[in-house]
């Protein structure tokens, strides 16, 4: 997996410093993943932006039920819970990490994560 991390990093900044942009989806539970990202991009010479999509957390287990019940080859079932537990890991983006922010909600008064 970090092997993986580093193959699809040395691309991308390699189409970074071209002025390509690049959009890396990774899941950066992490805040600290958030700003080593942040950090790496701008290292060469490009300006990072976040967008994080707000999803409702009673949104997940519906999408992951649906997930689940049509799962490709070589992929696994999440449970309820471990998509809690991953629910419970995340860190939410914030304007202090170094990169512009860009926070799509849905319009619900559902909870947030």
């Amino acid at each position: 997996m970090l092997a993986c991390r580093d193959l699809t990093w040395g691309q991308s900044a390699e189409l970074l410093r071209r002025s390509v942009d690049v959009i890396l989806d990774d899941g950066f539970f992490l805040r600290e993943n958030h700003i080593r990202c942040v950090e790496a991009a701008r290292a060469v010479g490009a300006v990072a932006k976040i967008h994080f999509l707000d999803t409702p957390v009673a949104v997940l287990g519906p999408r992951f039920r649906a997930r689940n019940a049509s799962l490709p080859r070589h992929n696994f079932a999440i449970d309820p819970e471990t998509r809690l537990g991953f629910v419970g890991l995340f860190e939410t983006p914030s304007a202090q990490e170094g990169a512009t922010l860009v926070v799509t909600q849905p319009n619900t008064d559902l909870p947030r994560m």
